[in-house]
């Protein structure tokens, strides 16, 4: 690798080679390949003192089995104030899918895999920005950040789960799809020893699927996170709580089934709530909670249960828990442990 580097700018690049070997096989589908992919890549970064750090990149793969692929990329971070960051990405990424492997929570259920022959490898566009800053409050510091991030395909393998009820299809592309996340979080030690977070996340997934745009199936609108953790004084005693709060989403259309195979095309929010107690020693602790306190589960999750060797038969619409509350407790023993 070169690496010169000239007080505030800096140059880097290299080459790369990168050989996989793939044995995917289901029955009479054989998705075995093998990669081999040498590359080059260089990158400069541009630093003025501890305010602004650039990072621009660009890399150029030589696939044997996609041709030539060429990823630019570039980073941005400025601190606009001591206690204020603003982060900032736009690029380009290039992943070749493994069909069996990513999908093998689908091979559970009646449907027939059809996988088209000329699947291609996936392609995305994708920007971020964030921002993270440290607000006194109180005497104490509370952390904010916000970030957003936008994935636009080009080229994508599609899961289709919507065209029939008895297949599961998997074909490139042929329309938009795209990704917005939004995500607030809040974080800050409230007093010595008490911790508290909250975080927010939006998701709107859209993909064009049997050639209609729709929302991604089995994924959340959004997302709600409330931590807590005390540690007491002289590190005795310290007791954690999680919060999760699940939003609604879209389930694969059932309505071609019978009445006791169907289910609804949409799924409500749900919330999970986990707890532990920890009782600290000098050289071991022991623990007690709970998963899931609220004992919530999804209604009949697996279709056509009782008859699993039906045309019906599907566990591949789980959109929430399968299993209630759990509660266990256990201990721990440290070694070498001087506190």
């Amino acid at each position: 690798m070169w690496n010169p580097s000239f007080s505030k700018h800096t140059f880097e690049a290299g080459l790369s080679y990168k050989y996989d070997l793939y044995d995917e096989k289901l029955d009479t589908i054989s998705l075995g390949r093998k990669e081999s992919v040498p590359g080059l890549f260089a990158q400069y970064t541009y630093t003025d003192s501890a305010k602004i750090t650039v990072i621009a990149g660009i890399r150029a793969d030589f696939h044997n089995l996609y041709g030539t692929l060429v990823t630019p990329r570039i980073h941005l971070k400025y601190n606009i104030r001591p206690a204020i960051t603003l982060r900032a990405s736009a690029g380009k990424g290039f992943r070749a899918g493994n069909i069996l492997a990513e999908n093998s929570f689908l091979l559970a259920s009646s449907r027939i895999m059809k996988i088209a022959n000329n699947l291609d490898i996936e392609e995305a566009w994708n920007t971020g920005l964030s921002l993270t800053g440290n607000i006194p409050v109180a005497e104490k510091k509370l952390k904010l950040s916000a970030e957003y991030f936008r994935t636009s395909f080009m080229k994508q393998i599609i899961t289709d789960m919507d065209a029939d009820i008895n297949e599961v299809r998997f074909y490139n592309l042929d329309g938009k799809s795209f990704s917005n996340v939004f995500q607030v979080e809040a974080s800050s030690t409230v007093f010595e020893g008490f911790d508290l977070l909250a975080a927010w996340r939006w998701n709107n997934v859209w993909m064009t699927i049997d050639g209609i745009l729709r929302e991604k199936p089995l994924t959340s609108k959004y997302k709600g996170l409330l931590t807590a953790s005390w540690l007491t004084h002289l590190r005795r005693w310290q007791f954690d709580y999680t919060l999760q709060l699940n939003g609604p989403g879209r389930i694969p259309s059932t309505a071609s089934n019978p009445e006791l195979y169907s289910r609804d095309d949409t799924f409500k929010s749900y919330l999970i709530m986990n707890a532990q107690v920890t009782r600290n020693f000098r050289k071991w602790n022991m623990y007690i909670g709970s998963e899931n306190l609220t004992n919530f589960k999804q209604h009949n999750p697996v279709i056509a249960a009782d008859d699993p060797f039906s045309e019906y038969f599907d566990s591949g619409l789980i959109w929430g828990p399968v299993h209630g509350r759990k509660i266990y407790a256990g201990f721990r023993i440290f070694f070498n442990r001087d506190v």
